[in-house]
């Protein structure tokens, strides 16, 4: 398999963490796959210190943890392996999955993409992510289901509907 620490999406998404304080370079084992367009760009890879990638995130203090206690939380990380860490944004949020299994599908357990649709606003003082309620379907239709001929409804900009041709 070609070494993949070069292609432009793990490079764009490890430029985007320099500038936020934080450096995965000594979390990641090996880069095992690579998110392209139109999906969210970004890279899966094998971690073995899950515990110091989970450190490194919460003491920057720009990530938030998806808070599985509340029903936009649960929602948020139904399609999540592991825990599941945002960047606090309101446009566009990286968004790390953080496992201590390795899928067998993928040979990974961690993966960090870039949401083109940012459901994370703040977060509050235990360190969770308080989800923009107005963005999930945006982020669903955008980053879930990599729809960008949809125009969907934005709590933000008013009720819009429709599609883009």
């Amino acid at each position: 398999m070609a070494n993949l620490d070069n292609e432009l999406e793990v490079t764009s998404v490890k430029h985007r963490l320099t500038k936020l304080g934080v450096s995965i370079d000594p979390f990641i084992k090996k880069i095992t796959r690579i998110f392209k367009n139109p999906a969210p760009i970004g890279f899966g890879f094998l971690c073995e210190d899950t515990a110091g990638l989970i450190k490194a995130l919460v003491l920057s203090n720009k990530f938030g943890l998806d808070n599985k206690s509340e029903n936009i939380g649960k929602i948020a990380t139904l399609l999540s392996t592991g825990q599941s860490f945002r960047e606090i944004n309101e446009v566009d949020s990286l968004h790390f999955n953080i496992s201590k299994v390795v899928l067998a599908r993928t040979g990974d357990n961690c993966s960090v993409h870039l949401d083109k649709v940012s459901i994370s606003s703040a977060m509050d003082e235990n360190g969770n992510v308080i989800q923009d309620v107005s963005n999930i379907f945006p982020h669903l239709v955008r980053d879930q289901f990599n729809r960008k001929d949809i125009i969907v409804p934005s709590g933000k900009d008013g009720l819009v509907l429709g599609l883009r041709w």
